[in-house]
């Protein structure tokens, strides 16, 4: 992660003016001090504390943060090269966009890269995931105006977040075939998929989505969670390929 954020700067000559490289760290006991120690040119501001989960940490790096766009990133994802630069261009030709956001790069196996897509915006996508929060910048404002993560959700925090900016009417702006980040499956969500999706419904249906329509949506998650672990067991990775592209629709397949 701090290694693709160094490499921003060198390819933009960003200076730290320009760039906030904050790190919040709940309280690591193993080499990660020592780490964060190398990336003096890079880091803002770090602290090791312990937090109260995921949103708490999120919402700590938040409060620090003085620059007009806030990005959130996890310590194994990376940003693609020419990133940000993709995001000065973005909102030079989107200047009423509040959120910006791009496509992530899932996995690679092989020569084989799963991309998620940045779907365009509709009131229909928001039954998903439809964006992925690492390729999310956001005007610091809509954080100004909606606060920050839901410390009491576990998984879907980010989900949560983007409902709350999109029902304060903040104006979302995809930017198609922009790649911008790749992130790492291991995350808490990925990790305990089916209890996310019914955060994810109930999240849903607290901000005024059609209730019915979203157990009809999480059903159907579900069923496809389970169709892709039970294929993932089975080794036919090139089978979950296809049924990500093809069915989920969220997704493509690149070939090196």
């Amino acid at each position: 992660m701090l290694d693709s954020i160094r490499l921003q700067a060198i390819e933009g000559t960003f200076s730290k003016e320009f760039i906030e490289c904050i790190i919040i760290d709940g309280g690591s006991t193993d080499e990660t001090l020592d780490i964060l120690r190398e990336y003096d040119d890079v880091i803002t501001f770090w602290s090791s504390e312990k937090d109260k989960g995921i949103a708490d940490a999120f919402s700590k790096g938040v409060a620090h943060a003085r620059g007009e766009w806030i990005a959130i990133l996890g310590a194994d994802d990376a940003y693609l090269p020419n990133a940000f630069a993709t995001i000065l261009a973005g909102a030079e030709q989107y200047p009423m966009a509040d959120i910006l956001y791009g496509e992530a790069l899932l996995e690679q196996e092989g020569n084989t890269t799963i991309v998620q897509r940045a779907l365009p915006f509709s009131e229909l996508n928001l039954y998903h995931s439809f964006v992925c929060h690492q390729a999310v910048f956001a005007r610091k404002k809509v954080f100004d105006t909606i606060g920050g993560f839901r410390e009491q959700l576990r998984y879907a925090m980010d989900y949560d977040w983007l409902l709350r900016a999109w029902k304060q009417n903040f104006v979302f702006q995809p930017l198609p075939h922009a790649q911008l980040v790749r992130y790492s499956l291991a995350g808490a969500s990925g990790k305990h998929r089916v209890k996310a999706l019914r955060e994810m419904r109930d999240i849903a249906i607290s901000v005024g989505l059609n209730r019915e329509e979203c157990y009809r949506q999480f059903r159907l998650s579900v069923i496809k969670s389970t169709i892709e672990s039970l294929m993932q067991t089975m080794g036919l990775q090139p089978m979950i390929h296809l049924y990500r592209t093809r069915i989920k629709k969220r997704y493509a397949v690149l070939q090196d």
